[in-house]
């Protein structure tokens, strides 16, 4: 604040710039017994200038606009025109403080160390990429280049960061560093992501709204990250944590699910099978809103049945005997034939109503039972020919 100091205090001649010293405080301190245009002019430039050193001005954090609006613009002392003077000279101050600003940014920008990289995350060199895609931030003394997808990303994740479904947004740092972004790159990143062709992320936006203050973020917007955070799982996690979260749901929906599934199951099949149920079974388990987990909550029960249903006999272990050379062998595999809705004569909604109950939903799923017995005999056509016998364990 030394510098603002400065300038406004070349707007006011006749007073002296303050120095750490003793000769300045008491110049501070007695500017308080009086009300002249000087000494509210001293106030405003020594309390600016002593900000580094006084974290706090009367419970307000420092701030040399919160300083203009307690000492002159707030204070009742003084009339309209000298409020109007100080308001006037403090305008001319900041406007010549914000341009020595933008030169020595456009100084550093120009002039400043260059990271060393010059490919995004993907390895693209940055000259083969059109510059309306890329963002340069100069953090630490560095001037460092991104692509702004590769941007995007970083921020979804760092706000959406949720572990076990619990919102716990952390800091969005620079992956080159792992230091945290400083507060006004993000808000050029922001203006840089709103001016461009992108989609402004959702979370970013309110972050934006929050004053990138995460703690408020996070208060503000726990259902909305959550939300995410299961998006994010249902399209980047592993196949073994897709795979606990399916066998959970079926050890929730017990009651709707009707065939057994082998232990030796092949899990990838298993996952890419019911990643579909997936995120409503999710949804249904960690979301906030109780008509999310309402809706997904019938819908499950009412999809599950039908699958059920329609493939009664998806997961056995089934042994099959094949002849080569006058050699028979005996091997085994899993029934992983999925039979969809869609593909029979009776086609069911996607969709059904909210107050539609269990008692109602096997009502619905009777009108299967002409199907599945001619699905049932089909299976059996297939399996004599085949020579496949059914494992006795099932």
């Amino acid at each position: 604040m030394s510098i603002f100091a400065e300038i406004l205090c070349k707007l006011f001649p006749t007073v002296k710039f303050p120095t750490v010293n003793n000769n300045s405080i008491y110049e501070l301190n007695n500017s308080y017994s009086h009300n002249k245009l000087y000494y509210n002019a001293v106030k405003l430039i020594y309390n600016i200038y002593f900000l580094p050193f006084n974290k706090n001005y009367n419970g307000v954090n420092n701030n040399k606009f919160n300083i203009l609006n307690i000492i002159i613009l707030n204070n009742k002392n003084i009339n309209k025109f000298h409020k109007h003077f100080f308001l006037i000279q403090f305008y001319k101050a900041q406007k010549t403080y914000s341009a020595f600003r933008k030169l020595a940014i456009l100084y550093k920008f120009k002039h400043g160390q260059q990271f060393e990289i010059d490919t995004d995350l993907c390895f693209n060199n940055f000259t083969k990429l059109n510059k309306s895609i890329l963002i340069s931030i100069f953090e630490n003394n560095i001037l460092y280049k991104f692509r702004i997808s590769d941007l995007v990303n970083i921020i979804n994740k760092s706000l959406s960061n949720a572990p076990n479904f619990f919102a716990e947004p952390s800091e969005i740092r620079n992956p080159y560093t792992n230091l945290p972004i400083t507060l006004a790159n993000l808000y050029n990143i922001y203006f840089k992501l709103k001016n461009s062709n992108y989609i402004m992320p959702l979370l970013f936006h309110q972050y934006f709204i929050s004053n990138f203050d995460l703690n408020i973020f996070k208060n503000e917007n726990e259902c909305i990250i959550r939300d995410k955070s299961i998006d994010n799982f249902v399209k980047t996690d592993s196949i073994d944590e897709q795979y606990e979260y399916i066998m959970k749901m079926f050890y929730t929906y017990h009651n709707f699910i009707y065939f057994t599934l082998h232990p030796f199951f092949p899990k990838k099949k298993l996952v890419n099978i019911f990643k579909k149920y997936l995120k409503p079974f999710l949804l249904r388990e960690y979301s906030l809103n109780p008509f999310i987990r309402e809706k997904y909550n019938i819908d499950l029960q009412y999809k599950l049945a039908l699958f059920s249903q329609l493939n009664p006999d998806f997961g056995k272990k089934i042994y099959k005997k094949t002849s080569r050379n006058n050699i028979n062998n005996l091997h085994y595999t899993f029934n992983e034939t999925v039979i969809e809705s869609s593909n029979l004569i009776y086609d069911y909604p996607t969709n059904i109503p909210d107050y539609l109950n269990r008692t109602e939903i096997s009502q619905l799923l009777e009108t299967t039972d002409q199907v599945i017995d001619y699905v049932s005999d089909q299976d059996t056509d297939d399996d004599s020919t085949d020579n496949s016998i059914d494992d006795a364990d099932q």
